[in-house]
């Protein structure tokens, strides 16, 4: 990775010097993902990295937004550090809360528009996981539910099961939590989607392997 930017280095700042930021920043999600107890400072690398890669793809106009969006939803998805139960039980510092709540009004605000399915699905996740870290296990489970609903609508299976694991483990820290009514969010997130004619996906995050490049 570090000969390839080297070789970029030559390269204008744009679309594949922020690919190669955004390669690095997932390589360490990975190990971040399969690490017992990882380290501050490889969440201190996927976050310089995503950053510049954010900060290249701004300065290309012809570079296509939903690449900062994904590098804003996986950068939220790494700090909040709940891809796996391992990574649910550790403690997450008040500053990666932060910083992954400042990416995630990011995509709200600049990157909603015209997001697939089953990015708005993750993201929904994503969020879900912030209100977890805030310990406000209502609103959790409220985003858990409503993706879960959603991609049931839209048969990604997998992130059914994202959103069951994550429900479940709401539910097993939480006994007490109410239920939660979902039907008007649910009906507002899929009627916004119904004008939506890009039927195309992104890279977010994999809930098996939140570093995967692809």
């Amino acid at each position: 990775m570090d000969l390839a930017k080297q070789v970029l280095s030559n390269f204008e700042i744009g679309e594949d010097t922020g690919e190669t930021y955004y390669n690095k920043a997932s390589l360490y999600a990975a190990i971040i993902a399969n690490h017992s107890s990882p380290p501050s400072s490889l969440f201190d690398e996927v976050r310089e990295n995503l950053e510049l890669a954010i900060s290249h793809w701004r300065q290309d106009v012809s570079s296509c937004p939903a690449h900062q969006r994904r590098a804003h939803i996986k950068l939220a998805a790494v700090l909040l550090d709940c891809a796996s139960p391992q990574g649910r039980g550790r403690n997450v510092s008040l500053h990666h809360v932060e910083a992954a709540r400042r990416s995630i009004d990011i995509v709200r605000t600049e990157f909603w528009g015209g997001m697939p399915k089953r990015s708005r699905c993750r993201f929904l996740l994503t969020e879900s996981d912030l209100y977890f870290r805030q310990r406000s296990y209502v609103l959790a489970q409220e985003k858990a539910s409503v993706a879960q609903e959603l991609a049931k609508t839209c048969n990604f299976n997998i992130e059914v099961g994202m959103a069951e694991r994550r429900l479940d483990y709401l539910a097993a820290i939480h006994h007490s939590l109410p239920s939660c009514s979902t039907d008007k969010v649910l009906q507002d997130i899929i009627g916004s989607l119904s004008n939506d004619g890009d039927t195309r996906e992104e890279d977010t995050f994999s809930e098996s392997d939140i570093g995967s490049l692809k």
